[in-house]
């Protein structure tokens, strides 16, 4: 399995992006399904405003799952872009490069069976767990976050031996047989996020509120992962001052969001279904813990015969731009030089 130590292949200099003297009518870039600063740049017409004068349109991809080939900008269900990746290295292809995380705020919740309500951390390290599967062909989705969270739940409790699991079809947590195994007690516990949660409780009617929800308390930090903001490895090769201007922009976006809550909500709710409220003030980064949780589900994922192939982590880190732009100083200069190529690159070379 990989360790994340640094990258692998080197940045733009300089001197090389200026021998792109051509540029990209479009940048496309694809907001993914949990909102977030991206979307709300779109959204607010700021993004079509900084690349207008050089007579770049920005337009937004409506495509769930993997990342289109068109996409130069992403966010996407982790999964996908992982098996993407994953796809794309195995075939030789240059694939993109991951730019920073958003972090998550998915909450997660662990139900008990009737009879286990009450439990101590000790008696629920020797509980069966339950497992979502579904087909490794089946649609791309997020569902075997599941089964890792329920891994690293379980590795987080004291004296927990080996996850005692049992593998319960995906259609049971929708169809009520979920449900009605956990009444029973043919299951002890299953570990849900708020969407699962919400579908059991369809399933089950309003009686499925009545099931023991432990408190997960400081456990929960150990289970988020974050939604990833990737770009098109070749872009940025090539065009290092547009990505620069471009996060540059999110960045700005993600600032004025923090201090403007209620209208950001409802910008991002036409088009959120009312789940605006999840990453706004969530800014984008590579924090360590982050990234080890990162690594962790690649691996899982790999184990579980998701991946076609396995990868080191660090090779698909490009931390540079983020780097640039939190130096003090960096994005005012990419502001200031913005419509001087020239300049703007010299101001880069020098930050880098």
């Amino acid at each position: 399995m990989s360790q994340f130590r640094g990258r692998y292949q080197k940045p733009p200099t300089a001197e090389t992006a200026l021998q792109a003297v051509d540029k990209p009518t479009v940048i496309w870039y694809q907001s993914g399904q949990e909102p977030g600063a991206m979307q709300l740049a779109g959204q607010l017409g700021w993004l079509e405003q900084e690349f207008s004068p050089d007579a770049i349109s920005c337009c937004a991809l409506q495509v769930a799952g993997a990342m289109s080939g068109y996409a130069t900008f992403g966010q996407g269900e982790l999964t996908a872009v992982l098996q993407q990746q994953a796809s794309d290295w195995q075939q030789g292809l240059p694939g993109r490069f991951l730019l920073g995380l958003i972090p998550s705020r998915r909450r997660w919740h662990l139900l008990l069976a009737p009879d286990k309500s009450g439990c101590s951390e000790a008696e629920l390290g020797q509980m069966r767990f339950a497992v979502l599967t579904e087909p490794i062909t089946a649609v791309v989705t997020d569902l075997p976050m599941q089964g890792w969270a329920t891994e690293q739940l379980l590795a987080g409790l004291q004296a927990c031996p080996a996850l005692q699991s049992v593998s319960i079809a995906a259609t049971e947590l929708r169809n009520g047989l979920l449900y009605q195994r956990l009444m029973a007690s043919d299951i002890d516990a299953v570990l849900l996020d708020q969407s699962q949660l919400q579908q059991l409780q369809h399933s089950a009617a309003a009686v499925a509120a009545t099931l023991p929800d432990y408190e997960l308390g400081p456990h929960q930090l150990a289970l988020q992962l974050g939604s990833p903001c990737t770009v098109d490895s070749l872009f940025w090769r090539r065009y290092p001052q547009l990505v620069l201007r471009f996060l540059s922009r999110v960045l700005d976006t993600e600032d004025w969001a923090v201090r403007h809550l209620a209208a950001s909500a409802d910008y991002l709710a036409l088009t959120s279904a009312g789940r605006a409220e999840l990453q706004l003030s969530q800014s984008l980064g590579l924090p360590f813990q982050q990234l080890t949780a990162l690594d962790s589900y690649k691996n899982y994922l790999f184990r579980q015969g998701r991946l076609t192939n396995d990868f080191a982590l660090a090779d698909w880190i490009e931390a540079l731009p983020l780097q640039i732009l939190r130096t003090e100083g960096g994005r005012q200069q990419v502001k200031t030089n913005r419509s001087r190529q020239p300049q703007l690159l010299q101001a880069i070379a020098t930050l880098w």
